[in-house]
């Protein structure tokens, strides 16, 4: 086993060196939005739920989109969304309407080129395959997207750590705003 999590480690360790990210837009967007909805399908769709939940901690209002009791967003509200390639057709449906409401769409990716990255008022992208990846570039050892889903959980807890940092939230608050009911 000890060769497998070193594959795994290494991938990961790999994309997130070599994706060329800035924290400090991500950061503008999330601070100026009065309700922050994280957005995913599938395996990602969980990374952003546990973004959303990681984003009350800090203080700040946020929400998975598939919670029934998500209230009404508009223009002064950011959906953010997850999607390898940026062309899960569910999540994108969702990113056009919010759009035509007014709501910032950022976007973490690993594809260039996509319906999202279209929309999207910002880019994180993610030097990882995708599900849209051709045959002849570099594939990950570990199946489907498993890459990205990895490397998305990892970027996204290094910005909540950029986060901490750069707006001096102490753990002391964050433990004050954990579900006591678990």
């Amino acid at each position: 086993m000890r060769e497998e999590v070193r594959v795994v480690l290494g991938e990961i360790e790999y994309v997130l060196a070599s994706s060329e990210t800035d924290f400090t837009e991500l950061k503008s967007f999330i601070c100026r939005a009065e309700r922050i909805v994280c957005v995913g399908a599938g395996r990602v769709g969980l990374v952003m739920d546990a973004f959303a939940k990681r984003l009350v901690h800090l203080g700040f209002s946020a929400h998975s989109y598939w919670d029934v009791t998500l209230p009404k967003i508009g223009a002064r509200d950011l959906l953010l969304v997850g999607s390898g390639s940026g062309n899960t057709r569910s999540v994108a449906l969702v990113a056009q309407i919010a759009k035509e409401t007014g709501v910032s769409i950022a976007l973490v990716t690993a594809n260039h080129k996509s319906i999202l990255g279209d929309i999207a008022d910002i880019k994180v992208i993610l030097n990882c395959p995708h599900k849209e990846t051709p045959a002849s570039s570099w594939k990950s050892a570990q199946p489907m997207t498993t890459l990205f889903e990895q490397s998305l959980y990892v970027w996204l807890d290094s910005f909540v750590l950029y986060l901490i940092s750069s707006l001096e939230i102490l753990e002391i608050e964050m433990q004050g705003r954990h579900n006591a009911i678990e």
